[in-house]
């Protein structure tokens, strides 16, 4: 879980999250999803965006990190 937090390092102060799309074949998605978020110094507003794989194992959904 420490690993997958990492990756939204810098992200302090979210605004808003959103899924911007997801494309499934059987087993696996692809999700775009984006983050809108404020840095504390300086003060400025910003979007981060993430591409995730997931995949479904014996009825139960993770996520893929290669």
């Amino acid at each position: 879980m420490q690993r997958y937090g990492s990756k939204y390092a810098g992200v302090v102060n979210w605004k808003e999250a959103k899924v911007e799309t997801v494309a499934c074949e059987p087993e696996r998605c692809d999700v775009k999803s984006s983050v809108r978020y404020e840095m504390i110094r300086p003060r400025v507003e910003n979007t981060r965006f993430f591409e995730e794989v997931w995949i479904e194992v014996a009825g139960v959904w993770y996520i893929y990190d290669s």
